[in-house]
């Protein structure tokens, strides 16, 4: 999310939420009801104020004149009725904050092709999955392509979708470890002792290549 709203060099909170906000409108001022939920994945701050002028913004962009915030989920069981932002049930925020991310991603893919990049999804947790989850029953038909990385052992639960596809990466051969190796090292050749190292530990696993180099450079082994 950082990336997308190119917020890596943005400090303070109040940049970071004009800039988020800009971005949102630009795309479609009909989804600024998203922003709250944006903004609190990012832990930045969200008051009552914000949340509903927000909500404001949503039914009006969907002809509606009834709430959440005023009514009852029932489809999920949750009741809202009115809460302050501070006070929402955290399963209630966390579909709306879903509900928000999802629609910002599609509304993007229907103003040209999209990819998003995940990688090391054998470290995911519990609710990143369950977005990515409910991202991929949404995602059919569009222009998007989820590009997702994982470790033998870690199985997606939409791997039966008639849109989904697995490529096995096959072991890199040693003069092709040695070349992500050198790359990250910013070496030209590496020491034979060294290659004989990384070939040894990493079996031709390009995950394994990456992550022993950089561990070795950051231990100080590799100069």
């Amino acid at each position: 999310i950082k990336s997308y709203y190119g917020l890596e060099e943005i400090g303070p909170p109040q940049k970071m939420t004009e800039r988020i906000d800009r971005t949102i409108r630009e795309l479609d001022p009909g989804l600024a009801w998203t922003l709250p939920y944006i903004l609190h994945l990012l832990s930045l701050k969200v008051d009552d104020e914000a949340l509903l002028q927000a909500e404001g913004c949503r039914l009006k962009a969907e002809g509606r004149k009834e709430s959440v915030f005023s009514s009852p989920l029932q489809s999920n069981g949750l009741q809202s009725n009115s809460l302050p932002w501070g006070e929402m049930e955290p399963k209630l925020l966390k579909l709306k904050a879903h509900e928000a991310l999802r629609t910002l991603v599609l509304r993007k893919s229907q103003a040209g092709p999209l990819v998003w990049v995940a990688e090391d999804l054998h470290w995911i947790d519990a609710s990143s999955e369950e977005f990515l989850g409910s991202l991929v029953e949404a995602m059919a038909g569009s222009a998007f392509l989820l590009l997702l990385t994982y470790r033998p052992g870690y199985s997606p639960p939409w791997t039966n979708k008639s849109y989904s596809m697995q490529m096995a990466l096959n072991r890199l051969s040693p003069n092709e470890t040695a070349g992500i190796a050198e790359s990250l090292i910013g070496a030209q050749i590496l020491s034979e002792d060294l290659k004989n190292f990384i070939l040894g530990r990493a079996e031709g696993n390009p995950f394994f290549v990456e992550e022993l180099t950089r561990s070795l450079i950051e231990a100080g082994a590799i100069a």
